[in-house]
């Protein structure tokens, strides 16, 4: 099972008020408090979570050249290449996702947003792609406090190239 991740937001990642999950509580967010998810209804109703990988094994993945490119050396020539979880083998499958507390907390984002707004939009962080929060070091395991990194050298799955940090 992955752990549950916590994060802070990037100054400016959203707009007006700001409220944070505060296990379903949605408490006005202090600018310094990690948590689940975040919300704001100001503009166009926004959710920003935490988006767990949908395969248990993936480790990191990565876009060398735009995600309509072709890698010729991957099945159906996907561009996207995948690290693997150290000492797996293959990509894993289901894991339970959906119950998984980040999931949930996303979830309930988006419903009070909806039940407020009628509209919500949802921005997940990808726990394992570099984005912006999670190369600002601003995702952490909520348990140990321990900042998730990108893995110091992930080599794909499929063709060997390694991933780079820019």
């Amino acid at each position: 099972m992955w752990p549950v991740y916590e994060f802070r937001l990037l100054p400016g990642a959203l707009k007006g008020p700001v409220r944070r999950y505060a296990d379903g509580q949605w408490l006005e967010d202090d600018g310094e408090t990690y948590d689940l998810a975040f919300i704001s209804g100001w503009g166009a109703p926004i959710c920003k979570m935490i988006d767990p990988p949908y395969q248990r094994n993936i480790g990191w993945g990565w876009c060398s050249n735009g995600w309509r490119s072709l890698e010729p050396r991957h099945p159906r020539a996907n561009p996207w290449h995948y690290a693997l979880r150290e000492g797996a083998v293959e990509w894993g499958g289901d894991w339970g996702r959906d119950l998984h507390p980040n999931s949930l907390a996303g979830r309930a984002g988006m419903q009070a947003l909806v039940s407020e707004h009628r509209c919500a939009n949802g921005d997940g962080i990808d726990l394992t792609r570099p984005g912006r929060h999670l190369l600002a070091g601003l995702v952490r395991e909520r348990d140990t406090k321990r900042v998730l990194a990108p893995p110091p050298r992930p080599t794909c799955m499929y063709c060997g190239d390694v991933w780079e940090a820019s």
